[in-house]
């Protein structure tokens, strides 16, 4: 008999008592299904490499640089109540303390409707995604972000992303010719694609 918690575990009496999968007991209520919570280890690139020297090295540089800094922002955002879809972008940049110095004009340039690609440079990281994703969010949502698969996994934000393989991945052909269909389909559907090449 499985205990209130355990997985798989559907149903649940004052007693504890477990129904059989699929089957409610009477008097007894489903328990809701907890969403899946972003694993903090993913945030790492060491995860992509199979050689246990090169994904050390690559751990201990990321734990040497800035990844404690970024993991305690991450989680005191989480804290403050992270939202969902674009109210994500502007509460995240000020939770970083981050001023974007646009002018309205400029930001006016963006086409409200229609296919757009928008291509920008890439030099402070994920940052940079985050900005842009702030700043297209302000005239439209319908865009998508070429990203790293690592961070494809934020359920707040997934269904603006679209996984970028490495290119030492097993699979990276096939992973990028998915990347290339997703990037045309959602273009075709009149959406924004941002790329930092």
């Amino acid at each position: 008999m499985k205990r209130a918690g355990d997985e798989g575990s559907r149903f649940v009496t004052e007693q504890s008592h477990i129904g059989k999968a699929g089957e409610p007991l009477e008097g007894l209520a489903p328990v809701a299904q907890a969403e899946p919570v972003y694993d903090m280890r993913r945030l790492s690139y060491a995860g992509t490499f199979k050689n246990p020297f090169k994904a050390g090295t690559i751990r201990a540089i990321e734990w040497m640089t800035a990844k404690v800094q970024l993991l305690r922002l991450i989680r005191s955002f989480e804290k403050s109540g992270a939202p969902h879809g674009a109210p994500f972008w502007p509460k995240a940049i000020r939770h970083m303390g981050i001023r974007i110095d646009t002018p309205a004009e400029e930001i006016a340039n963006i086409p409200k409707t229609g296919p757009v690609v928008v291509v920008a440079n890439h030099p402070s990281g994920l940052v940079d995604g985050m900005v842009m994703a702030e700043m297209v969010c302000r005239v439209r949502s319908d865009f998508k972000i070429l990203t790293r698969s690592l961070l494809t996994g934020i359920p707040e934000v997934e269904q603006f992303m679209i996984p970028v393989p490495f290119p030492h991945e097993e699979n990276a052909r096939e992973l990028g010719l998915q990347m290339r269909d997703e990037t045309i389909r959602h273009l075709k559907a009149g959406g924004v694609i941002i790329l930092f090449p």
